[in-house]
């Protein structure tokens, strides 16, 4: 089962609904200055708290990167796609105000992900990325370790997978809730 609950609702009879909401923080910033208050939370409704909500997929098997974009949407972040370094580079720039972390496989033709990493840090030196390998975390580490990747997922994973990593990359996930 998930770390993250959709929703949970409790009802009484002429006492009306309340139906509670869970979704994931969004990556942002840690600084508390560039936190919304408590007021301008409450008036916002549900969603993330920072604007950075955005989880850039880059893989190059599409039934791996359709099935982390279903788990992705589902942690209530909105998946941007990428089939190679190329595309993820092209697209990184325009969305990177957007993107809370990418999601990047080592392996891929033509740029890997430590070449697509190189180009994304030469972008902005503080990206957080989640590597993902079908290779055990211990072969990948030194890589990874050169590059200051965020985290490390072995593939095939499992949603209860992703959501650890992106709640230990990205910040705890935070409950929101409404009266009907």
């Amino acid at each position: 089962m998930s770390d993250f609950s959709l929703a949970q609702q409790h009802s009484k009879p002429g006492h009306g609904s309340t139906v509670r909401g869970f979704s994931p923080a969004a990556c942002g910033s840690a600084d508390p200055a560039s936190a919304p208050s408590p007021a301008a939370e409450s008036s916002a409704g549900p969603g993330p708290v920072s604007p950075k909500n955005t989880i850039l997929i880059v893989d190059d098997e599409a039934p791996l990167r359709e099935m982390a974009q279903r788990m992705i949407t589902r942690f209530g972040f909105r998946p941007l796609m990428a089939a190679s370094g190329q595309e993820a580079l092209s697209l990184y720039p325009a969305h990177a105000s957007e993107i809370a972390c990418v999601l990047l496989d080592l392996t891929m033709p033509g740029m890997d992900g430590m070449q697509t990493l190189d180009g994304l840090q030469r972008v902005n030196p503080h990206v957080r990325v989640i590597l993902m390998s079908g290779y055990s975390e211990k072969e990948a580490l030194p890589a990874a370790r050169r590059h200051h990747v965020a985290g490390f997922i072995q593939k095939p994973y499992e949603m209860g997978t992703l959501s650890a990593k992106l709640k230990e990359v990205c910040g705890a996930p935070a409950s929101r809730s409404a009266v009907l």
